[in-house]
């Protein structure tokens, strides 16, 4: 099971382990709920980082290799990026080919602590999860209406076609699902889309493509090259269509 919750689980060793060097040593009768420990956490990170802040999503069947990918590359750009899932009780997830792993937060931490500069999708066949989350459909109007950025991989743009959301933009997707799109958007094959506030990628294979372009956004090319570089990867950029950049 892949984890990424090592600074949560540290918080509660020491909030529920820890004995005073003076007087009772004992081990406390109880733990600390998952609640307070999500809340020490949240102060925790204000206080390591005050700047950009970005929410990667998931939800059952979500595809493995693009939450995996765009997670761990902002987290080694040292952007703050937050962990979450849709529902309001923080449970191991199944990917869509059967990873397991454990979100940092729930919805209702989430809405709490909006806004984000930018909320990505990943996507794959648990697209309709996200569809049916009416937190989500909230959380992405007020991201929308804000013009802070969305990023939608493989089949996350349907949840956007879904909520009427960034319609007309230009966009890329899993080549499978294409005609499931209406004349919403306008369809390219490339592996990254950015068009205003809105960056789309069309699969697995583009991930990497896709969180570098994001790590550029945000802390510039150069910085995005050094981790690309670092992590033995070369780049891309023709496979990379921007369009009408937004400016942060």
């Amino acid at each position: 099971m892949v984890i990424f919750r090592s600074v949560i689980v540290l918080s509660a060793l020491i909030s529920g382990f820890s004995c005073s060097l003076e007087g009772d040593q004992s081990i406390p009768s109880s733990m600390p709920s998952l609640e307070s420990i999500q809340r020490e956490y949240r102060k925790h990170l204000r206080f390591m980082n005050n700047g950009t802040k970005i929410l990667v999503l998931m939800c059952r069947d979500v595809e493995d290799i693009e939450l995996t990918t765009v997670l761990t590359i902002l987290r080694k750009s040292e952007i703050r990026t937050e962990f979450g899932e849709i529902k309001n009780v923080i449970a191991t997830l199944q990917c869509e080919y059967e990873l397991s792993i454990v979100p940092d937060l729930d919805i209702k931490i989430i809405m709490e602590e909006r806004p984000y500069e930018m909320i990505i999708l990943p996507g794959g066949k648990g697209y309709v999860n996200y569809i049916r989350s009416k937190p989500l459909r909230r959380l992405l109007k007020e991201q929308d209406d804000a013009l802070r950025y969305i990023g939608a991989m493989s089949t996350a743009p349907l949840v956007l076609q879904e909520f009427d959301m960034c319609l007309k933009k230009n966009i890329t997707c899993y080549p499978a699902w294409k005609p499931l799109f209406y004349s919403s958007y306008k369809i390219h094959d490339v592996g990254v889309v950015h068009d205003g506030n809105l960056v789309t990628c069309q699969g697995p294979t583009a991930a990497m493509e896709f969180a570098l372009h994001i790590v550029e956004i945000f802390k510039g090319k150069d910085k995005a090259d050094e981790l690309s570089y670092s992590l033995g990867y070369r780049r891309n950029l023709s496979d990379i269509l921007v369009i009408n950049p937004h400016k942060i």
